[in-house]
């Protein structure tokens, strides 16, 4: 497995996470940024920590609300 087909399955498996967890989102646009805007923060603060780790799966995070978002938009 490449190390772009390793990180899209960490994405999509954070994405269920977020399903399982909240269910099927459909916010606004506004939601969807103040939601994003909330996990860089997480990021932000795991940079001030030194934090790779967190970090790591914090930009995994960023990037399963981003996808959300992205399905929102593509329904629409």
């Amino acid at each position: 497995m490449s190390t772009d087909e390793f990180i899209l399955e960490l994405v999509k498996e954070a994405r269920k996470t977020q399903e399982i967890q909240w269910g099927t989102s459909e916010h606004s646009d506004l939601v969807w940024l103040a939601i994003l805007m909330e996990e860089l923060g997480e990021a932000a603060r795991s940079i001030n920590y030194e934090n790779l780790g967190e970090l790591q799966q914090e930009v995994v995070r960023i990037s399963a609300v981003a996808l959300g978002w992205l399905e929102q938009l593509t329904e629409r």
